[in-house]
């Protein structure tokens, strides 16, 4: 069957609004940190800043998300948000990290 054209344009857009951007930052960075776990991966809080830094230029620069302007920059941001958060949340699960247990502020 030869190809077809289509007889309007498709708009695709990876995210409806920022809420989207970051429920599924945190929502498959918890998946990834898991997975990362399994694998027997480690990481520090060093880790988790410098793998957000490349994963926004990646994306911003080498990916060219700057080319579309502020969505671009939106994307590469949630791209950082996401990967710094699951080696962050990796961290977290390594450490057995829990807060203090100091009694609550009064006023």
């Amino acid at each position: 069957r030869p190809p077809a054209y289509l007889k309007k344009p498709i708009w695709q857009f990876p995210y409806k609004n920022l809420e989207e951007v970051v429920h599924k930052a945190n929502k498959y960075s918890t998946l990834g940190a898991a997975k990362l776990s399994r694998k027997g991966r480690h990481a520090t809080m060093w880790h988790a800043l410098l793998r957000g830094i490349w994963s926004f230029l990646h994306m911003y620069v080498l990916k060219k998300g700057i080319l579309d302007g502020w969505p671009g920059f939106i994307i590469a941001l949630g791209n950082f948000e996401g990967t710094f958060y699951k080696y962050a949340k990796l961290h977290e699960m390594q450490s057995d990290w829990r807060p203090p247990a100091s009694p609550p502020l009064r006023r």
